[in-house]
């Protein structure tokens, strides 16, 4: 049985009785029916907050508002402006329906009806609105990244910056002690810079398909070693308490330099939104064949809706560490997409001042087909 939820939403407005009850008899199985007989009711239901049409099928002559007036009605209101409008037309009325494009309807079928037809004209025109909306919400997520992106570089070359001048001009005046800082201060913002350079140009590829996946079965032991040591100085500095279980005998089958990156990433965010003295975990388990690597801390956490999508992470304004770390949320972007494509999955849940987990799984060796 289908879930009725998931289903898409048909509004049919017709003046003819008949006419509504043919269409509902052969697309009541693939979507959820609104049905209006006038002009006016139809504008109504459109307009509706509580189970608004994602399609209208929409007949031309009816007595009250014809279907012209009520096309150019809904195209001229905000809310209803994007739900697309296929004409219902007899024959004889074809060349008319062709008014209706200038309108801003996007097909018309005929009458007597063609079931087939009907029903791939409507699931082409809700396929294309789908992908309209997925291109309009990755650009403005996009555009988001790259804001964020511009304001962290300006911070980091300012910070760069202003070190290297106060060196140049007060560099006999400084003691040895401050000049250890301002070069420590230097080192860690040209550090920064690297990394996030090196990330945009990695997502840039990405984009662009000119990245190379070489999956292969890796030790998780091993890769988590590595992650944890080269992140050891900042676990002592925060006094961190690192609790690692993994089966030493556990594999994962993906991208060794990918699979590296997303560790390091995933650990380098919980220790970033962790303070003095907290904890972070990370272990794993094997469920039908796919490795389970567990990520989880006692940091600061985020607001459940946030957290509950990486791309709402993303999309949102860049989160201090508890140190006043910076982050441009590039890294988790790549690290959802790095996932992606070598078959992984990425989940998060999160609660403020509670905690992060987050949740990556791969296939545990290679799929035979």
């Amino acid at each position: 049985m289908r879930d009725r939820n998931a289903l898409s939403t048909v509004l049919i407005i017709d003046d003819m009785p008949d006419n509504i009850n043919i269409l509902i008899e052969f697309l009541k199985d693939d979507f959820k029916i609104l049905a209006a007989t006038s002009g006016k009711k139809g504008v109504e239901l459109a307009l509706s907050d509580i189970n608004p049409p994602d399609l209208i099928l929409l007949d031309i002559l009816m007595p009250d508002i014809n279907g012209y007036e009520v096309c150019e009605q809904l195209k001229n209101n905000e809310n209803t402006k994007n739900i697309p409008i296929i004409f219902v037309t007899v024959v004889s009325e074809v060349m008319d329906a062709t008014k209706g494009f200038e309108l801003g309807a996007v097909d018309y079928i005929t009458k007597p009806f063609h079931p087939p037809v009907v029903k791939a004209r409507i699931k082409t025109h809700l396929t294309l609105l789908n992908q309209k909306k997925e291109l309009e919400q990755a650009n403005a997520t996009k555009d988001k990244l790259f804001s964020t992106i511009s304001h962290d570089m300006k911070n980091k070359f300012f910070t760069l910056l202003s070190n290297i001048e106060l060196m140049e001009e007060y560099y006999n005046d400084l003691d040895e002690s401050n000049k250890r800082d301002a070069i420590t201060r230097i080192s860690n913002s040209s550090r920064q810079i690297y990394t996030l350079f090196e990330n945009l140009f990695t997502w840039a590829r990405t984009q662009t398909k000119r990245i190379d996946v070489l999956p292969l079965e890796i030790s998780l032991s091993k890769a988590v070693k590595e992650t944890t040591d080269l992140f050891k100085d900042e676990i002592i500095a925060k006094k961190i308490n690192l609790k690692v279980k993994i089966d030493p005998d556990a594999r994962v089958f993906c991208d060794e330099d990918m699979f590296l990156f997303i560790m390091r990433n995933l650990l380098h965010n919980s220790i970033k939104y962790c303070d003095d003295n907290q904890q972070i975990s990370i272990s794993s388990n094997l469920e039908d064949e796919r490795q389970i690597i567990i990520v989880k801390d006692t940091g600061k956490g985020m607001k459940q809706d946030i957290g509950d999508s990486i791309d709402k992470i993303c999309a949102g304004p860049s989160r201090l560490g508890t140190r006043d770390e910076g982050g441009s949320g590039l890294g988790l972007l790549l690290v959802k997409e790095f996932a992606e494509l070598n078959n992984g999955l990425v989940q998060i849940s999160s609660k403020e001042n509670v905690g992060t987990k987050v949740l990556v799984s791969f296939p545990e060796k290679a799929v035979m087909i």
